[in-house]
């Protein structure tokens, strides 16, 4: 080979080799971008806000403030959050994520409503079932003697059409017959009594006040004024040991226990 072929030879090598490098300097730079990428500088550590409780678009406001995009995943009814305010949150509040890491919410659809059914003049046992029916429950049972057979319910707290909370309670007022005397209710044993008081001579119009006091609680069962003469039927009860006591005019005239 002559000199010359040696030169041109010698020249494609060397153009050859620069390609080659310059090939390797770019798949270089390019791992060492992406090398850059996936290891390079990450989000900051954020703490997930409390926003348990708040309305939905002030929790939303909360955490894109920390930098925290809101997701509201599911809808629940409950009696103890607002309608429209958080139930519950996750990532749980308190905990340290990444900026821009989603926080799934639950938002509240308030409490499911319910109205109370007409229970006046049914039995206790139906009540209880047409209570249930409408997702109610049965609340203070207070009985009474009357003309009604024992067991039927007299009258009802809230009213009938009411609208209540889903499982909410509803008071009863039940018979417990012409000749209903006592009731057992956990450690308690009630007592059910008639008591007849003649006003006395005295006042045109006097202040007469039954009452029964011991045991769980004091009530009051009669507080009107009468005439002189005129005769005040009072159907009370009480826990066994309380007492009973009349008073005209603020003296008492009548004491005794159960």
């Amino acid at each position: 080979m002559d000199l010359q072929s040696r030169v041109q030879a010698g020249g494609s090598l060397l153009v050859g080799l620069g390609s080659v490098i310059l090939t390797v300097m770019v798949i270089l730079g390019l791992v060492a971008g992406t090398v850059l990428a996936v290891f390079g500088p990450s989000a900051p550590l954020v703490t997930v806000p409390d926003v348990n409780g708040m309305p939905s678009q002030d929790a939303e406001s909360r955490l894109k403030a920390a930098g925290l995009p809101m997701k509201v995943v599911n809808y629940e009814y409950t009696t103890d959050v607002p309608e429209g305010s958080v139930v519950e949150i996750s990532p749980y509040a308190g905990k340290l994520v990444r900026a821009g890491r989603e926080i799934r919410v639950v938002v509240s659809r308030g409490a499911r409503m319910a109205k109370v059914p007409k229970l006046a003049g049914i039995t206790l046992a139906e009540a209880t079932e047409r209570l249930g029916k409408e997702d109610l429950q049965v609340g203070e049972e207070e009985r009474r003697r009357s003309d009604e057979p024992a067991d039927i319910i007299l009258a009802q707290d809230p009213a009938p059409g009411k609208t209540l909370p889903r499982k909410a309670k509803v008071n009863l007022v039940i018979s417990g017959g012409k000749t209903f005397d006592e009731y057992s209710a956990g450690d308690h044993t009630y007592l059910f009594r008639t008591l007849k008081v003649i006003v006395a001579q005295g006042k045109a119009l006097q202040l007469v006040q039954v009452d029964v006091s011991g045991g769980d609680e004091d009530k009051s069962f009669y507080e009107r004024l009468c005439r002189p003469g005129e005769v005040v039927r009072v159907d009370l009860y009480g826990q066994r040991g309380s007492r009973v006591r009349v008073r005209i005019e603020d003296e008492t005239v009548f004491s005794a226990r159960l």
